[in-house]
């Protein structure tokens, strides 16, 4: 340790009634006051050791909270993947005019509500740069955790109408490339929000009369 690190360390220990009890104490839980207590220990044979803080509730409780927040991300992640695949026929053979009509919706921010609907999906993919956009590399990440794509290294089948692509059952790295580069509008390698909507919504809200009104009114 060096004299930094030990003055740093001195201090917390001189300043242990302030932290406790001071002007900022009350944003501390009861549990966390007794995990730090038991750090700040003056006496080295009173302190806790690394074992025994472990077990202290405030720990324990963190664990459980990690544990639950895991378990959730895990079932966002699972329900946006199934979303991929139910919309990803309709985003493959989609037409010049339902895009054109998309960027139109985009453009004049008719779509504000249903971005509030993919916020937490959006974050849970949003995990290796957690810059606010999603990389082509997070939706693989996306899809290799969900297990719901068999197969991301095969070659795609042939298909010449949307009703045999519907009948697929596994969707290859190469369609998802394919996917990723469709709704990414304006071609700058990321999936901003609005464009991450439009494999994560409910395309039925998003081509609702409701938006086609906001639209042209």
């Amino acid at each position: 340790m060096d004299s930094k690190d030990q003055n740093e360390a001195r201090s917390a220990f001189e300043d242990q009634d302030a932290l406790l009890n001071g002007e900022y104490s009350g944003l501390l839980s009861i549990e966390c006051k007794d995990f730090l207590k038991e750090c700040l220990q003056r006496e080295p044979q009173h302190r806790f050791d690394a074992q025994s803080l472990l077990s202290l509730d405030w720990v324990r409780h963190l664990e459980q909270e990690k544990a639950q927040f895991i378990a959730g991300q895990k079932h966002v992640k699972e329900n946006l993947a199934q979303k991929i695949r139910t919309n990803f026929a309709a985003i493959k053979f989609a037409s010049v005019n339902e895009w054109n009509l998309l960027r139109s919706l985009i453009s004049y921010n008719c779509l504000e509500e249903e971005l509030t609907t993919i916020e937490e999906a959006f974050v849970a993919v949003d995990i290796h740069e957690q810059d606010g956009r999603v990389s082509y590399d997070e939706v693989v990440t996306l899809a290799k955790e969900s297990k719901l794509f068999a197969d991301l290294t095969a070659t795609p089948q042939d298909s010449e109408t949307p009703g045999d692509e519907e009948q697929e059952t596994t969707v290859s790295l190469q369609d998802l490339e394919g996917l990723f580069e469709q709704v990414d509008l304006n071609k700058n390698g990321y999936l901003e929000a609005y464009e991450f909507l439009l494999i994560a919504g409910d395309r039925e809200i998003i081509f609702s009369e409701e938006n086609m009104k906001k639209l042209y009114n």
